[in-house]
């Protein structure tokens, strides 16, 4: 049996560290806690992150903990691509237990598809936005994280004609979800890139409607900027929305 309290203070260790800007050393202790929550899972045959929650006590919420550690294997991986890799592993663990947390599902793979593209395998990150846009075609912040990939990046790889397309093909479909935030990020990029006027317009137009009849969606439509220092999920984000990032542009 896994001892409870020693993978709680690897956890709790993790936290430390990153007080102290050690993010490397986070990822290294907590992956190694994420290991002995597996065997949890199958020591108490379960399968979903919310029931550690539940049905142990911790010094962090083991719901917390997962999505920090996937935010900071990708800030390790700003130093060292090897993360990246790990970050891949780990993602795909972790969406054998959220399944029923359509949030963190999504935000796990967005998070899988940028660390593909920032080993430089843009060819794999569009395959897995395709493959998951083609069984859900409304899944808005899923078409925001894959133009995310082309339009801001630390490695000069920008392609605002793909960019682009994939906001157009968004937008071209009239029940995705989270729409606001499409027309956000799409004025945002139009603000920085130009575009037809008529067509500026008309989407000025639909997101002050939107806005007016949900004013607790506005999230500020600012460019976010290449991501060339390390942002944690509780820091502000780099947009300026005044947010955390986790809950701004981290959601993609």
């Amino acid at each position: 049996m896994v001892d409870i309290e020693i993978i709680d203070h690897k956890i709790n260790e993790g936290y430390e560290y990153l007080l102290k800007q050690e993010t490397v050393k986070a990822c290294d202790v907590w992956l190694d806690a994420w290991e002995g929550i597996k065997t949890i899972f199958i020591d108490n045959n379960i399968n979903e992150i919310d029931e550690l929650n539940k049905i142990f006590k911790w010094g962090q919420f083991p719901s917390n903990y997962v999505q920090d550690l996937e935010a900071e294997l990708h800030n390790a991986g700003l130093e060292n691509p090897e993360y990246n890799r790990k970050r891949i592993s780990y993602c795909n663990d972790l969406l054998t237990y959220i399944s029923k947390d359509e949030l963190m599902k999504g935000n796990t793979r967005c998070a899988i598809a940028e660390a593909y593209f920032e080993l430089g395998n843009s060819d794999e990150c569009d395959r897995l936005y395709s493959q998951w846009l083609e069984e859900d075609p409304q899944w808005g912040w899923g078409y925001i994280g894959w133009y995310h990939c082309y339009q801001y990046n630390r490695r000069s790889r920008q392609d605002i004609t793909k960019a682009k397309s994939i906001l157009e093909r968004a937008l071209s479909i009239q029940d995705v979800r989270d729409r606001i935030d499409l027309l956000d990020t799409a004025l945002g990029f139009y603000d920085e890139n130009g575009g037809d006027d008529a067509k500026i317009t008309g989407l000025r137009d639909e997101f002050s409607k939107l806005k007016t009849a949900d004013p607790s969606r506005l999230t500020m439509h600012k460019p976010i900027p290449a991501t060339t220092e390390k942002i944690g999920r509780n820091d502000p984000c780099p947009c300026g929305s005044g947010k955390k990032y986790k809950k701004c542009h981290g959601m993609c």
